[in-house]
């Protein structure tokens, strides 16, 4: 390797590095509001938006999953 080419590679990790070590953390400090649309669409359709405590917290995306949309 080349000094030219390791200044490169150098420079590169560095700046791979240093931005994710400055990228800035968002951090929740409060609860966000529902947005005036959803709130809207809910009041409209209220079966779409009721809780069901029966359905899985995660849905797995396998073939047979897919298979029944």
């Amino acid at each position: 390797m080349s000094g030219r080419q390791f200044l490169l590679a150098l420079a590169m990790v560095a700046s791979v590095v240093t931005g994710t070590q400055a990228a800035p953390r968002l951090v929740a400090t409060r609860s966000a509001p529902a947005l005036p649309a959803w709130t809207e669409f809910c009041e409209q359709h209220a079966s779409e938006c009721a809780l069901d405590l029966a359905e899985p917290e995660a849905i797995l995306l396998d073939p047979e999953t897919l298979a029944g949309c």
